[in-house]
């Protein structure tokens, strides 16, 4: 009786298992839905950008302007922006950056760079190794750049360090999104800008028809004014797009994460059903089987 109590209490477990999952499973659909669709939106601010930038770059004058946010420093300082999730339950989501946060970092120290560090998103640093800790200078929630507006203040402290010669580059490495099924991690240079950052994404990579729009308009009131203001959106709308696809990237593992544990309790659940039944009947048939031949002794 013993071991039927202790099967009992054991699909108790798992059923309350599978209900917590499966509303889980619910929740993160429900978010990833509007990650994707915030994604969505962001594609053409960050893709018009980048296009604006590209088309002022084509202009004559403009070899002969130097702007900081646009071409970098010449020293070896580099700030690596590590995107990741602030919660777990989504498989090996954060992990994921963690390990290829600590190949890109090697590849950086091996070219002499001195790197500094930023995580956004409270997991971030998970998968990072011990040895590269001390090169990170600070962490952020993703709930404190939560919108354009915040984001466009840590762009603003980006750009002062820049101008102010504390960096020379910025990079950021993060989840790009593919499909609910799966994302793939990317790094992207930021400064100095080398291409739009919606390219790392075939979803949103532009079709054989997709052409740029031709350069139709001048520039006032010079091309420096004209490139700064340009090449902070860009910085702008770069970091903007990158976050947003870690999103949507978080949320889908999560959801197939949950999907895959709701299946797996279902699984076991009907394992330790027939375990159940199994032991029970075989109980039953012991006792009667005590019964029949106490019987017959009498």
């Amino acid at each position: 009786m013993s071991t039927l109590k202790i099967l009992r209490n054991r699909i108790q477990s798992v059923k309350s298992t599978r209900k917590i999952t499966s509303a889980m499973k619910l929740v993160a659909c429900s978010y990833f839905k509007k990650a994707e669709h915030l994604l969505i939106k962001a594609r053409p601010y960050a893709r018009g950008v980048a296009d604006s930038l590209d088309a002022v770059l084509k202009l004559q004058e403009s070899k002969e302007v130097d702007v900081s946010l646009l071409t970098g420093g010449k020293g070896p300082v580099c700030l690596l922006i590590l995107i990741a999730g602030n919660r777990g339950l989504c498989g090996g989501f954060n992990m994921n950056v963690g390990r290829h946060a600590n190949k890109r970092i090697r590849e950086l120290l091996d070219q002499n760079k001195t790197l500094k560090i930023l995580g956004l998103g409270t997991k971030c640093l998970l998968g990072l190794h011990r040895d590269y800790m001390p090169l990170v200078e600070e962490t952020m929630d993703l709930n404190e750049i939560n919108g354009v507006e915040k984001i466009g203040m840590l762009c603003s402290k980006i750009a002062g360090r820049i101008q102010a010669k504390e960096i020379d580059e910025c990079a950021v490495l993060y989840s790009s999104f593919r499909s609910v099924m799966s994302s793939s991690i990317e790094t992207h240079s930021l400064i100095p800008f080398k291409k739009d950052i919606t390219l790392n994404s075939k979803k949103f990579a532009p079709t054989l028809g997709e052409k740029p729009s031709p350069l139709l308009f001048g520039v006032e009131p010079d091309m420096k004014a004209v490139l700064d203001s340009l090449t902070f959106e860009n910085l702008k709308a770069q970091l903007y797009f990158a976050l947003k696809e870690s999103l949507a990237s978080e949320h889908s593992a999560r959801m197939m994460a949950m999907e895959n544990a709701t299946k797996n309790a279902k699984e076991m659940l009907e394992k330790l059903e027939i375990t159940y039944h199994r032991t029970r009947q075989y109980s039953i048939t012991k006792e009667l089987i005590e019964i029949v031949a106490g019987a017959e002794a009498i």
